[in-house]
C-alpha cells in the first residue's frame, strides 16, 4: 500500500531543521557585524535592487488592490494592503540609509575601534 503523503511527512523536520540552522547563521553574522561595524559596500548595487524590488511590489499592489475593489474580494484588498507595508518599509529603509550616511553614529561603533 502506498502512502503518497509518507515522503513528504518525513521531509519536514529536515527542512525545518535546515531552516533553523541558516536562521541561526544569520543571525550570528548579525551579531558579528554589530559588534565589529564595517563600511557599507556595493551600495549603489543594492540600492538598485531594492528600487527595482519596489517597482515590482508597487505594481502588483496596484492591480491587487484595483481587482480586490472591482471584484469586492476583501482577501485581494488585505493582500495588496499587506504587500504595500513592504513598499513603505523599504522606503523607510532608504530615509534610514540615507541618514545613516550623513550623521556620525559614534554610538554604534565597539569600543576602541
Amino acid at each position: 500500500m502506498f502512502l503518497f503523503g509518507n515522503g513528504f511527512r518525513q521531509g519536514v523536520p529536515l527542512k525545518r531543521d535546515a531552516g533553523s540552522v541558516g536562521f541561526c547563521q544569520y543571525r550570528l553574522g548579525a551579531w558579528d557585524r554589530l559588534m565589529h561595524p564595517q563600511a557599507l559596500e556595493a551600495l549603489s548595487l543594492g540600492v538598485l535592487f531594492s528600487v527595482t524590488a519596489v517597482l515590482v511590489d508597487l505594481t502588483v499592489t496596484r492591480v491587487l488592490l484595483r481587482a480586490g475593489r472591482r471584484s469586492g474580494s476583501l482577501s485581494l484588498e488585505a493582500d495588496g494592503e499587506h504587500l504595500m507595508t513592504d513598499v513603505w518599509a523599504t522606503a523607510d529603509g532608504w530615509i534610514h540609509l540615507s541618514q545613516s550616511r550623513r550623521l556620525p553614529l559614534s554610538w554604534l561603533q565597539a569600543p576602541g575601534s
